[in-house]
């Protein structure tokens, strides 16, 4: 996910000035991880191809619906029983794996710059366990400000519903607290974790060679 226009750019250049800041952090409290195994970046790239078909398939059904071609497709699903309620459907869903496919692609790479021993992991916690951690050990960082680990776990565990054209998702296992978003406000929170991710991607290990070349 490359940056287009002001806004992304704005979005992913604060990302690499809080990845940069983040891995810095970790490395003054020894908890920085100086490599990647093999066996970890084939996984998270398999991951990520896996993601990117979805992407790819849900541009070309966002490009139908908002274009003259919607009627057409319309026409040919009624022609097998479905509804245009059955087609916005498939699209919700695919919209929402995607934010979810990319929340787990910056765990995997997030994973990957913490030293498990320093940290206290074993490498497969969820992302709320991570910060938890990180907290513990007063690593301060501004990860979240494109991270919502609220949606997150709604999405991980099935807390959301829509309904008038509003995202409503659960915040707490106890499912008393209820967040709402526009889905303009949703579109927003998966382009800022989608540009969020790749800048961490592209500048956190960049950081942690520059790092090992100062120690060399």
């Amino acid at each position: 996910m490359l940056p287009n226009g002001p806004r992304d750019n704005e979005v992913y250049e604060n990302g690499k000035i809080i990845t940069i800041s983040f891995i810095n952090k970790l490395y003054s409290k020894n908890c920085l991880r100086m490599k990647i195994t093999l066996e970890e970046d084939a996984l998270i790239e398999k991951i990520t191809e896996r993601l990117n078909s979805t992407n790819t398939t849900l541009a070309k059904l966002e490009s139908t619906i908002d274009s003259e071609k919607f009627s057409k497709l319309n026409e040919f699903m009624t022609s097998l029983d479905f509804l245009e309620k059955d087609i916005m459907n498939m699209y919700q869903s695919l919209f929402l794996v995607g934010i979810l496919g990319t929340y787990e692609i910056f765990r995997k790479y997030l994973l990957t710059t913490l030293d498990r021993t320093g940290l206290k992991i074993q490498g497969n916690e969820g992302l709320g366990t991570i910060m938890k951690k990180l907290k513990d050990k007063k690593i301060n960082h501004s990860l979240t400000k494109y991270l919502d680990i609220d949606l997150r776990n709604a999405l991980g565990h099935d807390w959301y519903w829509v309904k008038n054209n509003e995202f409503y998702y659960t915040t707490d296992p106890n499912l008393k607290r209820t967040k709402s978003l526009s889905l303009g406000e949703l579109m927003v929170k998966k382009r800022e974790v989608e540009l969020f991710t790749r800048s961490f991607t592209d500048n956190a290990f960049e950081e942690v060679l520059r790092i090992k070349k100062f120690q060399g």
